[in-house]
């Protein structure tokens, strides 16, 4: 019989988002007969709540980010109190703290990466903290293979200890009310288009309204819909430019929602005009629910998505290249259909969340039986 082993999972961040969405789903999935998790978080905030709503009480760190010193102690007592085995740290921050944790430890830790402007926000100090999770008992891990590519052409890490894990999904359908359309404003006679994600700069929303307003001008009764959480200059700029295109009653953005899928599968054709992307959750949601897609070469989804058989793949900062996509399959209802039945058959061998929990675990044993000196 084999022991069962005690993994903590930390993150820095809250939710919701991509990261904290495959941090919840190792907490839940990993088999209960060979793992027991500790997940521990930052925040009381939505990660929190969809824990506890799985069943699954997290332990808080609340208010230590400022007190490196504290939150440093106050985890190298959990790793014992906890008889912690291994770390599994999601984006630098938490990968830097967990390492310091565990030194001088024989502790490893996954440090995965999600994206690249959580590292290029590390500014001089990125070095140093590169350094420190590359220790010899830790293993690195990236959401693709353009990620790790990206970051190992500018920065030196330890090549044979560094994965690539591409994040799954939970393969469900979900459960329709018939009123998705309406309740996001789309008649049956408009061409309903959706991107899902917070508003931040590498998802280049104003690429997506300009995109809009040439498909809209060009004859396609085009409707936009962005879901995703926003707040500040960044929503107010979007807001502002939404004006300035003359889009008021053409593009909506409708804040955090929980039931993503339920609204993907009202959907006409799903968009991501993103600049920069280290994989893609929404995208693989998306092709899952039979939708066609429209996504720039950002980096992840070049992995996910194959051109002209399950989408199309149009260059990032273009808003022409993106109208000209969306007008496509607008103009081509059969060609759109196709793809997304193609898309759903292609999902479930590449990005299952089961496939994904194997993968890590394939991580973690290594990680363990090899924890260097």
């Amino acid at each position: 019989m084999e022991t069962r082993l005690n993994i903590l999972h930390l993150i820095e961040t809250g939710g919701p988002g991509g990261a904290e969405t495959v941090f919840r789903n190792l907490v839940t999935g990993l088999p209960p007969d060979r793992w027991r998790s500790v997940p521990v978080i930052p925040v009381v905030g939505w990660l929190h709540e969809s824990l506890l709503q799985a069943g699954v009480r997290p332990i808080v760190l609340d208010g230590d980010r400022e007190n490196t010193t504290r939150l440093l102690l106050r985890l190298r007592a959990l790793l014992s109190r906890c008889n912690i085995d291994l770390v599994h740290a999601h984006l630098l921050g938490s990968a830097v703290y967990a390492s310091l944790a565990a030194f001088s430890t024989r502790i490893p830790v996954v440090c995965t990466f999600h994206g690249l402007p959580d590292i290029e926000q590390s500014g001089v100090l990125l070095g140093i903290k590169l350094r420190v999770i590359s220790r010899s008992r830790n293993r690195i891990v990236f959401v693709s293979n353009a990620l790790r590519d990206s970051v190992l052409s500018n920065h030196s890490l330890p090549e044979r200890r560094v994965r690539v894990v591409h994040n799954g999904i939970d393969l469900k359908t979900p459960t329709l009310t018939g009123t998705e359309r309406a309740e996001l404003g789309a008649t049956t006679d408009e061409f309903l288009v959706g991107a899902v994600g917070n508003l931040r700069p590498a998802k280049d929303y104003g690429t997506l309204l300009k995109a809009t307003a040439i498909a809209r001008k060009s004859g396609c009764p085009i409707r936009t819909v962005i879901v995703g959480e926003g707040h500040g200059e960044l929503q107010d700029e979007l807001i502002r430019l939404r004006s300035a295109l003359g889009l008021d009653e053409i593009v909506s953005f409708t804040g955090f929602r929980s039931d993503v899928p339920r609204l993907l599968s009202a959907l006409d054709a799903f968009v991501l005009s993103s600049s920069t992307e280290g994989f893609s959750l929404s995208t693989v949601e998306a092709l899952w629910l039979g939708k066609p897609v429209v996504v720039t070469r950002s980096g992840g989804p070049e992995e996910i998505v194959r051109h002209e058989i399950t989408g199309l793949l149009v260059p990032a900062r273009d808003p022409g290249a993106l109208a000209d996509g969306i007008l496509r399959l607008y103009r081509n209802p059969r060609l759109a259909k196709a793809m997304g039945a193609r898309g759903t058959h292609d999902v479930r061998p590449r990005f299952s969340m089961a496939r994904m929990i194997r993968a890590y675990e394939g991580v973690y044993e290594e990680a363990l039986r090899h924890p260097g000196p």
